[in-house]
């Protein structure tokens, strides 16, 4: 087990060495239990990311990462650097999920269609499927209940791995 902390002041962030490939299509899964109920970003890297360590860039922060974080309860993908306008902000990250508690269990999936030639992550808290707030209703009634967090294009040789900051 790993012990990783946001402190305040830089996000630590942990990349796992097991990779998930679009060649191995499937769909694969990973859990972390929250050891407090802080901000944390948790989710899926491709191999292009690039960790600032001593900075801002963690899980999410990139075209390369895609997170959640039920402290804020929201999921992230590309989120600017400091410095950047409040409305280009506000467009990289979503409304997403229920609020995290200590103890809690997040599972983050993964699903490599190479078929549909696409990849779907999803999050679960507690056991239950994260959804986008304003598109929940909405996306239940269309397809059964299923809404993806990201669905991202297949991309041949691309690799994923489990990822926190």
């Amino acid at each position: 087990p790993f012990d990783i902390r946001n402190n305040g002041s830089r996000l630590e962030t942990f990349v796992a060495d097991a990779a998930v490939s679009p060649d191995k299509y499937g769909k694969y899964y990973f859990e972390v239990t929250l050891r407090s109920h802080d901000f944390m970003l948790i989710g899926w890297v491709t191999s292009q990311f690039q960790p600032a360590y001593m900075g801002h860039t963690g899980v999410g922060d990139d075209e390369h990462s895609f997170a959640f974080c039920g402290y804020n309860r929201r999921k992230y993908h590309q989120w600017p650097f400091r410095g950047e306008d409040d409305a280009r902000r506000n467009r990289n990250y979503e409304d997403f999920g229920s609020k995290w508690r200590h103890g809690d269990v997040v599972g983050v999936l993964i699903d490599v269609d190479a078929a549909a030639r696409v990849v779907r992550m999803n999050f679960t808290l507690k056991g239950e499927i994260q959804r986008t707030h304003f598109h929940e209703l909405s996306a239940s009634m269309a397809d059964g209940g299923a809404s993806d967090a990201f669905a991202v294009p297949f991309v041949p040789g691309e690799t994923f791995r489990p990822g926190i900051s």
